[in-house]
């Protein structure tokens, strides 16, 4: 797709992520018309450059686009995506895939006959560093995985009531397990979907919320921990070998070894540049029919992780996964 090509995109979704993706599109497609769903007509920070808003998907379908970006909250992205495939249109889910596994699940099956490229946002696949070690781990045996990612909910959205973001709201798809599931993706990504799994969901902090703000996850291979209540952001993944242990400080974006101090630090910053990849890879798919790097089955995949992770803290015991996928 060329640089100067005008082109047009549908975003659904009001938050940060819709934001950085409009960015994107614009810096990537400078001639680009791009048609917003938000339900507030009001409110356009972060949305200045977009050209035209509507309220509603039925709104929207009325609209010319060549691909759409589905970043509602995680309850409607299913009906949001059903629609726009009906008129075969490529798309970028963003994470997670849905609200339920039973969703995910239903939704793998309606679409297994449409030829449309669908990614799902799951972006840690296009970040540098974590890309530099997945090929570090290739032919090598990893002995357990460590991801922990802890910040304060307060802190996400400046200029927000985090009481009203959709993290803080069971029914919009909140709560850290949904929220921070990239977490899930990236131990998918790298040791495929654990055997088992013991979690503890639980409201530890003081946030005015009706989700859980803390999940502390046990898997056959290693541990997750995750949590929105932490004044001190801490953030790293931790990947132990027979005679070394890597760790990708994910605030400093740099990676260490155990044996010989640091080893790799991206030439530019990788957060940023990870959704510019994004885009850049899915219209790769769309022009060059190239296979997507993150598909619906990674998706349910990391749905099957969640719903597991649900039944464990609610039955309080350990879950094997087989009965999931």
């Amino acid at each position: 797709m060329s640089k100067g090509l005008g082109m047009n995109f549908l975003v659904i979704g009001s938050g940060n992520i819709s934001k950085r993706h409009v960015q994107n599109l614009k810096q990537l497609y400078p001639l680009s018309k791009i048609t917003l769903v938000k339900r507030n007509l009001g409110e356009k920070e972060g949305f200045e450059s977009v050209d035209k808003i509507v309220t509603s998907i039925e709104e929207a379908m009325t609209q010319d686009f060549s691909a759409a970006i589905v970043a509602s909250p995680a309850p409607f992205h299913i009906d949001h995506s059903l629609k726009l495939l009906k008129r075969n249109t490529p798309l970028i889910i963003e994470k997670p895939l849905s609200f339920s596994l039973k969703e995910g699940l239903d939704f793998s099956q309606k679409i297994k006959f449409v030829n449309a490229p669908i990614l799902l946002g799951y972006s840690f696949r296009f970040n540098e560093v974590a890309n530099y070690l997945f090929n570090y781990s290739k032919n090598k045996s990893i002995e357990s995985i460590k991801i922990v990612m802890r910040s304060n909910l307060k802190d996400w959205r400046p200029g927000v009531d985090y009481r009203e973001s959709v993290s803080a709201q069971k029914k919009l798809g909140g709560g850290v397990l949904l929220e921070l599931s990239h977490a899930i993706d990236l131990y998918n990504w790298f040791l495929g979907v654990p055997g088992k799994v013991e979690c503890r969901l639980s409201r530890k902090g003081k946030l005015e919320i009706d989700v859980e703000d803390t999940a502390d996850l046990l898997l056959d291979k290693g541990s997750i921990y995750l949590d929105m209540i932490k004044d001190k952001p801490q953030r790293f993944f931790e990947i132990s070998f027979q005679n070394e242990v890597i760790t990708w400080d994910m605030i400093g974006d740099k990676v260490t070894s155990s044996i010989r101090g640091e080893i790799y630090s991206p030439s530019r910053n990788s957060w940023q540049e990870m959704y510019v990849n994004e885009l850049e890879h899915f219209f790769s798919c769309v022009d060059q029919n190239k296979k997507e790097i993150c598909t619906v089955l990674d998706g349910v995949k990391a749905m099957a992780v969640i719903e597991a992770c649900r039944d464990s803290s609610n039955l309080q015991k350990e879950i094997s996964l087989k009965d999931y996928l």
